[in-house]
């Protein structure tokens, strides 16, 4: 999970004195988060998916019976063969192609 957020100096004093609220005040947090994929060992035929994955613009996963929408972080993937690197596996960086808190106004 990454999350960005900006912050301000609040006056927090009042004609009764300073009050005990938050000097530092926090806003517009965003929290995205990310998952690795790995594929395990695979035969070559892999290749060819991994490399539309790649060139997708939109991807779509499905977590828990339900579809997700991603976005693929990775953007370069070297293909293997099995006569080169005797074992095939890829490994995928996705992120969520939403925010956690929804921040559309």
């Amino acid at each position: 999970m990454n999350v960005s957020k900006e912050k301000y100096k609040s006056n927090i004093y009042s004609n009764f004195g300073y009050s005990n609220q938050h000097q530092y005040q926090q806003f517009n947090v965003v929290g995205n988060k990310s998952i690795t994929l790995n594929t395990g060992y695979v035969s070559e035929d892999y290749n060819e998916p991994m490399k539309e994955i790649l060139l997708s613009e939109k991807v779509w996963m499905e977590m828990d019976g339900k579809i997700t929408p991603m976005n693929v972080k990775t953007n370069s993937l070297t293909f293997k063969t099995r006569a080169n690197d005797n074992l095939v596996d890829y490994s995928l960086d996705l992120d969520y192609a939403f925010d956690m808190i929804n921040s559309v106004r």
